[in-house]
């Protein structure tokens, strides 16, 4: 009887298709997948958890950012009544000399005769820039005389208004008259770790600088010059918590939490 293993019996050797081994192959790995129950129930439940979870997260963060585009808010507290209107005035004065100016712009530039321009291709329009053309809606608050909510600092800090403004009324002395003139300094208080916060005393600080330097102008044409300015302006940060805020940094750890979460399936199920 010859020897399968005899060079004049090579084809009697049984050679494995390709097909036949993948097969082979395909059903070892079911047996280990299904022989734990466990793992059949951690494969079926994790797409049906997780998936849906993440379209809510995005979701939720796609729909915070459409609102804050379409419509932006600024909420700034005052300590009280006295200083919010004095505040308000300025406020309100420095919106209308801006306002005057944007408006003195075209006729400006209007005797200037153009210079034809190249056709620029299309572009798609800056999401920074559409936030920045959205004229904001102002909320002006007062801080209550006691409480917790008593502190303008603590109040910008917890994210429950984006800018806190404060009113130190000064003395100065004329040297040519020496006569005291009475003047005072804002001080804007955001939160440093609040990009809209950040916009918000910008946008403020814009305003109130429009009036001051307004005044200084005023002064040099009717008085030649003069050192006095009615008031000062000064920008200050506080820590701010972010809490209640959603951004790519609170959405992206938790992706990479469950995506690691995801992967670890498939070590165990060599185990």
């Amino acid at each position: 009887m010859a020897s399968p293993y005899d060079q004049d019996s090579d084809d009697r050797i049984y050679t494995p298709t390709p097909t036949f081994r993948f097969s082979g192959l395909l059903q070892k790995e079911l047996r280990e997948i299904l022989r734990d129950r466990r793992t059949v129930i951690t494969l079926i439940l994790m797409p049906l958890l997780v998936y849906p979870l993440l379209g809510l997260m995005l979701q939720k963060f796609l729909l915070t950012q459409v609102t804050q585009i379409s419509e932006v808010e600024y909420r700034i507290v005052l300590p009280n009544d006295s200083e919010a209107q004095l505040f308000r005035a300025m406020f309100n004065q420095g919106e209308e000399i801006l306002a005057e100016k944007e408006k003195s712009k075209p006729s400006a530039s209007a005797g200037v005769a153009a210079e034809p321009e190249a056709v620029k291709p299309e572009e798609t329009p800056d999401p920074l820039a559409v936030f920045q053309q959205v004229k904001p809606v102002i909320k002006f608050m007062i801080a209550d005389g006691s409480g917790k909510n008593s502190s303008i600092t603590k109040l910008v800090s917890e994210g429950a208004v984006d800018v806190g403004v404060r009113y130190y009324p000064l003395e100065t002395q004329n040297r040519h008259t020496q006569q005291k003139q009475t003047s005072g300094r804002f001080e804007i208080i955001y939160g440093a770790q609040s990009a809209h916060s950040r916009r918000a005393a910008e946008y403020v600080e814009e305003r109130l600088q429009a009036v001051r330097w307004n005044y200084r102008d005023q002064l040099l044409t009717n008085l030649g010059e003069s050192e006095f300015v009615p008031f000062a302006t000064a920008v200050s940060t506080v820590k701010s918590e972010m809490g209640n805020a959603y951004s790519l940094v609170t959405i992206v750890p938790l992706i990479l939490i469950l995506m690691t979460m995801t992967g670890a399936v498939y070590p165990a199920i060599d185990l």
